[in-house]
C-alpha cells in the first residue's frame, strides 16, 4: 500500500506522522532510494522513547526524527510533498481535526493506512478482543488508544472531511497469524507505567490462561490516497 505507492508520487519531502520506532520509515526511505528518489523524511512521534529507539536502530541520512504530537502539526501550509499517516489515527483523540491538518500541510498527497474492525470469519474476532483488553491499560498508562474503527465509519468521516469521490480508497484483507506471546510482547512496558501494575499483571495472567492457545489474526487495513486541494 503506502510502501508500494509512495514512489509513484516522487516526493522530495515527506512527513511521517506517528512513526513509532521508525522501522516503516526506514523501509520507506530504502524503497524510495530504489527508485532514485532522495526524499527528506521528517518522522514525528509523541513518544520520545520511541524516537530514541528509532534514531538508534533505524538511522538514515535522509530521516530526521522529531518529537511532535500528531494532533498539533506546527508546519506551514503545503510544507511537504507527501504526508503519511500509518496505523496512527486510533492514537489521536481528535483524529478528524488532525486529518484536516495533515491535508493542509500536504503539497501533493496524503496517504493513510489504518487497521479496521472487520470480522470476516469467526477466528478474526480474537484480534479485536485482544486489542480491547489492552486499550484501558494503555489509556491508564497515558497512551491514548481507541478501539479500531469500522471501515464504513472511517469512510463516512473521510467523506465528511474531504468530500465524496474526492479520494481513492481500498480495504485490504489481511490474514497474518501471530502467537499470543508475540502479540502481547510489549504489554509489560504499559503496565509498568500505570498506577496499578500488580492489578494488570493479574488481569494478564487470567487473560493468558483463558486465551493462550489461540492465534491472533491481524486486522484488515483501510488505505486512502487524498490529493492536495
Amino acid at each position: 500500500m503506502i510502501l508500494d505507492r509512495i514512489s509513484h508520487f516522487r516526493p522530495q519531502s515527506i512527513l511521517d506522522v506517528g512513526c513509532g520506532c521508525g522501522s516503516f520509515t526506514l523501509q520507506m526511505a530504502n524503497e524510495l532510494e530504489k527508485h532514485e528518489i532522495s526524499a527528506l523524511i521528517t518522522a514525528a512521534d509523541i513518544n520520545e522513547s520511541h524516537l530514541e529507539k528509532a534514531a538508534r536502530d533505524n538511522p538514515h541520512p535522509f530521516i530526521n526524527y522529531l518529537p511532535m504530537d500528531g494532533s498539533t502539526l506546527n508546519f506551514a501550509d503545503q510544507s511537504f510533498d507527501a504526508v503519511i499517516c500509518r496505523y496512527t489515527l486510533h492514537h489521536i483523540p481528535e483524529w478528524q481535526k488532525a486529518l484536516a491538518d495533515m491535508a493542509r500541510i500536504s503539497r501533493k498527497i496524503l496517504l493513510i493506512e489504518e487497521p479496521v474492525d472487520e470480522i470476516r470469519y469467526p477466528e478474526k474476532a480474537f484480534f479485536m478482543e485482544a486489542q480491547n483488553f489492552l486499550v484501558p491499560m494503555q489509556i491508564e498508562a497515558g497512551f491514548y488508544h481507541r478501539p479500531h474503527f469500522k471501515a464504513r465509519f472511517l469512510l463516512e468521516n473521510l467523506e465528511n472531511i474531504f468530500g465524496k469521490n474526492s479520494f481513492a480508497f481500498e480495504i485490504h484483507q489481511k490474514d497474518e497469524h501471530s502467537d499470543f506471546e508475540e502479540f502481547f510482547q510489549t504489554w509489560g512496558s504499559f503496565a509498568s507505567k500505570t498506577q496499578r501494575p500488580e492489578y494488570w499483571e493479574k488481569e494478564m495472567e487470567y487473560f493468558r490462561s483463558t486465551h493462550q492457545l489461540q492465534d491472533i489474526i491481524s486486522a484488515d487495513c483501510f488505505y486512502a490516497e487524498i490529493p492536495a486541494r
